[in-house]
């Protein structure tokens, strides 16, 4: 019954590993606010037939609203809500807070697992799932972490990690080595 959460699922990667290992009975909750890769997010998940995914065509944030999402010149999967150096050209977007999303659905207190992947709008997807993180004690939170694009994004890496802190998370670094 476990229900994870694809916060920045570019094209599915992610989504479809923690579809298979959710299983039939669990749910993977996928958002991608970028149209190209929402498409093709939408193609991975019904070429594989995941029925235990739900694909939402949003940013998740603070709060909800209309926003820009500013599109990398190199990387599809570097698209984020603030104007960078990577990014020259942008779209309107649908912006959601996961405690809304999920508020009064009974699958809110099931939440075991959350990726965040949003180039520098972590610690705003962190606070619009205050209620989320009260219901669900155990939950375990993946997010990339750089603090370049948190400062570029007008948010501040230590307060972050005080976030995280202050919220009763253990802080590991997972590093990969070059070979």
């Amino acid at each position: 019954d476990a229900v994870v959460l694809d916060v920045g699922a570019h094209i599915g990667y992610y989504t479809l590993l923690m579809s298979d290992l959710v299983g039939c009975n669990g749910k993977v909750f996928a958002f991608e606010p970028e149209p190209n890769n929402f498409e093709l997010l939408q193609k991975n998940v019904e070429v594989n037939a995941c029925k235990n995914i739900v694909i939402q065509k949003k940013a998740v944030s603070d709060s909800n609203k209309r926003s820009h999402l500013y599109l990398s010149k190199d990387n599809s999967g570097m698209h984020r809500l603030n104007k960078s150096v990577f990014c020259k050209e942008c779209v309107e977007v649908d912006v959601i807070r996961l405690d809304d999303y999920f508020y009064n659905n009974p699958l809110i207190d099931k939440i075991r697992f959350v990726k965040i992947d949003v180039e520098g709008s972590e610690l705003d997807v962190l606070s619009g799932m205050k209620l989320i993180l009260e219901k669900n004690h155990d939950i375990v939170i993946l997010l990339e972490f750089i603090p370049s694009n948190l400062l570029e994004h007008d948010s501040n890496p230590i307060v972050l990690l005080q976030f995280l802190s202050n919220n009763s998370f253990k802080i590991y670094t997972i590093i990969a080595k070059s070979m």
